[in-house]
């Protein structure tokens, strides 16, 4: 099988394949970043589509299979995860309300600042964020509980419905819909 290699000699194959297609999500995800400072963002769409969300899509996939495919229990998972994303996540914070605040570019309130450590600024600040690419943060890490949930009471359909139609809420309530372009 072409994704397996060889060399792998844990209980669970390396499922080579899968690698490539991460990093051609994330150079599609940096080609649009790139692009977009360059001022060539007509440069940055592939049939009608944003190559930046075609990776951003892509990637999500692939991350989805690889945590359903996952041995470790579903809290396990999930504290490995947490465990993953909050440390640079909170030294790129520290650094960004740091900034933030000696430059006086933004004022944060406490609660802001306490949502946005938690990487929940996206639901509860939406409009003053800082550090505006922190969004993902609060977007993957819906989508690692919604994974948890589907993992553990094993019904990953009932929780894609369900996210479907909050999803579905927040881009019907939202006058210019961005989330639905995630």
């Amino acid at each position: 099988m072409p994704f397996i290699n060889p060399s792998d000699h844990s209980s669970r194959p390396n499922l080579v394949g899968l690698d490539h297609v991460r990093v051609l999500a994330m150079s599609l995800v940096a080609l649009q970043h790139t692009m977009s400072l360059a001022d060539r963002e007509d440069l940055t769409s592939l049939a009608g589509l944003s190559i930046g969300q075609l990776g951003v899509a892509m990637f999500l996939v692939v991350s989805g299979f690889l945590s359903f495919e996952s041995r470790r229990t579903p809290t396990y998972w999930l504290w490995q995860r947490l465990c993953r994303v909050y440390p640079a996540f909170w030294i790129a914070m520290i650094g960004s309300f740091s900034l933030t605040t000696l430059s006086g570019y933004k004022n944060a309130s406490v609660g802001q600042i306490v949502s946005q450590m938690l990487g929940t600024g996206l639901w509860t600040h939406p409009d003053k964020l800082v550090n505006l690419p922190t969004w993902f943060v609060s977007f993957i890490l819906a989508c690692y509980f919604a994974t948890f949930l589907s993992r553990l009471i094993k019904r990953p359909g009932l929780i894609a419905a369900i996210s479907s139609i909050g999803l579905t809420f927040l881009v019907a309530r939202d006058a210019a819909p961005w989330l639905l372009s995630h």
